[in-house]
């Protein structure tokens, strides 16, 4: 409840509140003190590029692994100019609002502004996004070395086996994962075909999961974890799954 409030509070103060009437109603349950106290967070996270000398410049090893396993979800690591310095971008459908907090609370000791809504218009209607993004570090280049060639195009890295940790899995999981029958599909649009199979052998070999590929649309492909696999692939991910994205493995 607590990241509940801190989210209103901080859509409040940038103008993104949706849903206004329904969020400023909430935010008149908040007891003045503690609205004074989000409201100063806010504004001194507004201000974080100010202290962005003082903050860590690397990313501990935890936050590390995550960050792999959201890479291959649907968090980016772009430039705004060809020779720039990268920031990390996450993104999330509106409806996953506290699991997007969860990611803020996680990474906002390099992160200049909250949450932002925003309204995405696609040929099959129109839905509100919520993303943030962090500030450039060296540690955002390293990702966007590891992930991307030289066009700027998201690929696997060979020595994902190494990188991918339990945790990173996880987070991969809540990113980018439907349950399918009593398995589970991996999406991993945007990857090449080889880009799966080879994260498909990782599975099986690293982690001891059942795999195989299919195709889902305009030469994409997912992974499928086979129901026989199940109870393995939640006993590795389970302990590190949000209560909010618990759902995905009951």
């Amino acid at each position: 409840m607590v990241t509940r409030y801190i989210a209103i509070c901080l859509y409040w103060i940038n103008g993104t509140c949706p849903q206004g009437v329904r969020y400023l109603n909430l935010l008149m349950l908040i007891p003045k003190d503690v609205l004074k106290k989000l409201s100063e967070l806010a504004n001194l996270i507004k201000g974080a590029k100010a202290f962005k000398a003082l903050l860590p410049l690397e990313l501990p090893s935890i936050l590390f692994d995550i960050a792999i396993g959201l890479m291959l979800g649907d968090a980016s690591a772009v430039k705004r100019y060809p020779n720039s310095s990268a920031v990390l971008k996450f993104t999330h459908t509106a409806n996953h609002l506290d699991y997007i907090i969860h990611l803020f609370d996680l990474f906002s000791l390099w992160v200049a502004s909250p949450p932002r809504l925003y309204e995405i218009v696609r040929s099959t209607g129109t839905f509100l996004q919520i993303g943030f993004q962090s500030l450039s570090f060296p540690w955002v280049d390293q990702l966007r070395t590891i992930f991307y060639d030289d066009q700027g195009r998201k690929r696997l890295p060979s020595n994902i086996a190494f990188l991918l940790t339990p945790i990173g899995l996880a987070f991969f999981f809540m990113d980018d994962v439907a349950k399918a029958g009593k398995g589970f599909l991996l999406h991993t649009d945007g990857f090449t075909k080889e880009d799966v199979a080879l994260l498909a052998s990782v599975l099986e070999a690293k982690f001891g999961l059942k795999c195989s590929l299919r195709r889902r649309h305009q030469g994409q492909f997912a992974i499928y974890i086979s129901a026989h696999s199940r109870g393995r692939f939640i006993s590795i991910v389970g302990p590190y799954i949000h209560p909010c994205m618990r759902y995905k493995i009951s």
